[in-house]
């Protein structure tokens, strides 16, 4: 068979357009990529697509993690300062009730308490960046009032005087505070906000009881006072900062008899602090789905960190209490401070320590979760690279053999090509 001068001409022009084509798809492995079109390595190509998609996604989630843990990090240190504040103020409050002060060393106390309370609420308006810490979502806000002299009060009047519980007690009458009332007799009765039941003083600060609260109680007030149908909260003409309102058919002082007796509602002047935040949480979601507040959320709102109080006040319970007491000591009402006062400052020690439990808990456990999504993220980058990267040495090594058969194809393709005008020249 003739085998013209153009046919070899052609197939020449084929096989070293072939050893050009290979050494440019060579050239393109250079980048250490192994795969740049989806025809390289239609399999490869879709495991790389998926295990970019996870290293996005775990990214994300770890991207969540580092702000959790930061967030986090920052509310226990700001916790753990407040519970130290606490228990100096827990200090004073014995000191004052156990020991002979004068009214001078009485009212310097008093001076050292409210110094503590604005370190308190400093704290308590701490930021992470731009963002109060305690303020819910509403983190733009400060979530307690102040200016250069300290925390701005506000005082109410007619406020429901309350008698605190220590733990034993309030699992006994299954409440955190008891309402003061003044029999006609001239004694002291609580009421329990929980079910309106009245129970003699005596009965509620002895160590030991015989007869169950049901049994040892006078009689009831869901009658009037505890009468709040309809209003979600436990009294009735009682506002939020527990103050005794009244209305047009209730009169103050509140009274009542039970078993008897005329109970006249203790009340008094008190200092009072507002939240400005909101209830609201903030959640950073570790998992795929809708956020959790319960299990997703990282901080701590003023309800959380300072309590809320039996009349529905929210996020200023505990600073509350505390002004009380500082009031206590300025009066030098020394059988106050030893009979409530104590427990009050015990129960606010307590309080945030077990918070500060409670966000140490979380904390531990992102922390763990963060670290196992860091060797995710190491185990997916590894898999791609498998996938997807090229063998450099190899490259390297085919593409010098490429270039020796190129050049072999261009020497020899010049003796195989037909002469040109220009060899006869």
């Amino acid at each position: 068979m003739r085998v013209s001068s153009n046919q070899m001409s052609n197939n020449y022009l084929r096989q070293l357009n072939n050893a050009y084509g290979r050494q440019q798809k060579l050239m393109e492995k250079t980048d250490g990529s192994d795969i740049h079109r989806p025809s390289d390595n239609p399999v490869n190509c879709v495991r790389t697509m998926l295990f970019n998609s996870s290293l996005v996604q775990n990214e994300q989630f770890t991207s969540n993690l580092n702000d959790a843990v930061s967030w986090m990090k920052s509310t226990d240190s700001s916790m753990s300062q407040i519970a130290d504040q606490l228990k100096t103020i827990t200090e004073r409050v014995s000191q004052s009730a156990n020991s002979y002060q004068s009214a001078s060393d009485m009212k310097a106390t008093a001076n050292e308490v409210t110094e503590i309370i604005n370190q308190i609420v400093s704290v308590a308006n701490g930021q992470l960046g731009d963002r109060y810490i305690f303020s819910g979502q509403s983190d733009k806000i400060r979530p307690y009032s102040s200016d250069s002299t300290g925390v701005i009060t506000t005082t109410v009047e007619n406020k429901i005087d309350l008698y605190s519980l220590d733990e034993d007690q309030k699992r006994t009458f299954g409440t955190e505070k008891l309402v003061v009332m003044t029999g006609s007799d001239g004694n002291t009765y609580y009421a329990n906000p929980s079910n309106g039941e009245v129970y003699e003083k005596s009965y509620v600060t002895s160590q030991t009881k015989d007869k169950t609260p049901a049994e040892a109680s006078i009689g009831n007030l869901t009658g009037g006072l505890f009468d709040a149908t309809g209003t979600g909260r436990p009294f009735d003409h009682i506002n939020t900062d527990g103050q005794y309102v009244g209305t047009g058919t209730t009169s103050i002082p509140y009274t009542d008899t039970v078993g008897g007796i005329t109970l006249t509602l203790s009340t008094s002047t008190k200092t009072v602090v507002k939240y400005n935040g909101d209830l609201n949480k903030i959640s950073m979601p570790i998992q795929n789905g809708g956020a959790k507040p319960e299990s997703d959320s990282v901080n701590m709102t003023g309800a959380d960190l300072f309590g809320t109080d039996i009349f529905g006040g929210q996020g200023s319970s505990l600073l509350n209490d505390l002004y009380e007491i500082r009031d206590k000591i300025s009066s030098g009402d020394v059988h106050w401070l030893s009979e409530t006062g104590i427990t009050l400052a015990n129960n606010a020690h307590d309080y945030v320590v077990n918070k500060e439990s409670e966000i140490g808990g979380r904390l531990s456990s992102y922390e763990m979760t963060k670290s196992i999504f860091e060797d995710n993220n190491t185990v997916i980058t590894g898999d791609i690279s498998s996938v997807s990267d090229a063998k450099v040495d190899e490259v390297i090594t085919d593409l010098q053999m490429a270039e020796i058969v190129y050049r072999l194809s261009l020497s020899v393709g010049s003796k195989i090509l037909p002469p040109s005008l220009a060899d006869y020249l």
